[in-house]
């Protein structure tokens, strides 16, 4: 691995893909902002050793949402449905459980050892502290297959839901009722098949559409009824193939569709080549590239971020963030994150996971409400802690800079948790459908 100064910050060879990739100036004055200050000190992060391609891999590599399995609760020895297998070297409770005080995640501190590498410490931690099972909210109701979600009722292996009713085998849903086999859709309802659509009702495999009512086979179309087969449609009712057609006309051929459905869905696929298709999905954003994005200013190589996400970088799925970089599935009124994934309500973390209403945490997984600490697992309303291990103010301002010197001469320091701790199997995650090995 080496680098080369350059006029505009330094060009990296990744130590992984062996790949060239540029840090700006930006860059590197995004790292020193996120870097602690100890007795008026700044410890700054080291540049990053991996590409922005091979630390999205390495970050989706800690995050399994969709793989379950039937095990039992190590804290009441129930059956339950957990993200973990039965043979994972952890202790996995029910959320119930997990998030009640009949445990102490404190129980399992321990004394920072400056003779071992600190990932090595953390992963022996990682396997001590109780694990949730699901990463479910409280708040779902009849929904035990569902994971990293809230407010969801009756809906079943579903991942990544938000306020859905009665849908099942769907991924990232906001507002859904009755959707089945779709996939990042928004305030729709009697969806099958459908992918990237928002507010519409009563559609089949369509993709890109917004504001569709009573259609199937669609692909970018807005404020359509009644259409099948179309592409490009902007308010149009009762055309087939982009051509208008009469009302019994269409009814003939959706009677049709019943019969031959695989051959006219294959002969669109066709078809649509045909039509030109939008080069990105950019919208009501200023100062972006990527794709996906919706009231945005200032977000470059970021994908599917909404709702006035400002000043991020390699950012994949968030809502909101300010200031971040390196972030998946993080954002939600956050300010100042820096590789970290599942965190929401948070500012100034990171190398983080699973992190929520907190600030000050680096190196640390699944925190709720916590602020200044290091190295931790599990922590709930926590403050100046260390391995799981309680200190004063003084004593945490003390030591955390002396652990930083220590993994800036492992190389751990600036560098996100290495694969090789993640609790899941490469092809549990993520990472296997964005990356596959």
């Amino acid at each position: 691995m080496g680098y080369n100064k350059t006029r505009m910050g330094l060009t990296r060879t990744c130590k992984k893909c062996e790949s060239n990739f540029q840090i700006t100036d930006e860059d590197l004055s995004f790292y020193e902002k996120i870097s602690p200050t100890f007795d008026d000190k700044k410890y700054n992060l080291l540049p990053p050793t991996l590409c922005p391609e091979c630390r999205e891999q390495r970050r989706w590599a800690f995050r399994n949402q969709s793989k379950l399995y039937k095990r039992k609760c190590d804290f009441s020895g129930e059956p339950m449905i957990s993200l973990y297998s039965q043979d994972k070297p952890y202790k996995v409770y029910k959320e119930e459980i997990w998030w009640s005080d009949k445990w102490n995640p404190m129980d399992y501190g321990r004394d920072f050892d400056f003779s071992r590498p600190f990932f090595e410490q953390f992963s022996e931690l990682l396997h001590a502290v109780p694990r949730r099972g699901m990463h479910q909210d409280g708040t779902n109701e009849n929904s035990d297959y569902t994971t990293f979600g809230m407010s969801n009722k009756d809906c079943y292996y579903s991942s990544t839901c938000f306020f859905c009713e009665n849908s099942y085998y769907s991924t990232y849903l906001q507002r859904g009722r009755s959707c089945c086999d779709c996939y990042i859709c928004f305030g729709s309802e009697l969806l099958y098949e459908c992918t990237d659509c928002k507010n519409c009702y009563n559609c089949n495999f369509c993709d890109n559409c917004e504001n569709c009512t009573d259609s199937a086979i669609l692909d970018d179309c807005r404020d359509c009824m009644n259409c099948i087969a179309c592409k490009n449609l902007r308010k149009k009712a009762f055309h087939i193939y982009n051509k208008p057609v009469s009302k019994e006309e269409f009814e003939k051929f959706t009677a049709a569709l019943k019969v031959n459905f695989a051959e006219e869905k294959a002969k669109f696929d066709q078809w649509k080549l045909q039509l030109p298709f939008i080069s990105t999905h950019i919208i009501n954003s200023e100062n972006c590239t990527g794709d996906y994005m919706e009231n945005c200013k200032n977000c470059n190589f970021c994908f599917n971020v909404f709702q006035d996400a400002q000043d991020c970088k390699y950012c994949h799925w968030g809502t909101g963030a300010k200031d971040a970089m390196d972030c998946s599935m993080a954002g939600l009124k956050c300010e100042l994150l820096y590789e970290v994934t599942a965190t929401a309500f948070a500012n100034t973390c990171a190398f983080m996971n699973f992190c929520r209403n907190s600030s000050n945490i680096y190196y640390s997984d699944c925190m709720s409400a916590c602020n200044f600490c290091f190295g931790c697992s599990g922590l709930s309303h926590k403050d100046y802690c260390i391995l799981n291990k309680q200190y004063t103010k003084e004593e945490y301002e003390r030591l955390v800079p002396q652990i930083i010197e220590h993994m800036k001469k492992t190389g751990e320091w600036g560098e996100y948790f290495p694969i090789e701790i993640s609790p899941f199997e490469y092809k549990e995650t993520v990472a296997q459908e964005y990356f596959p090995l």
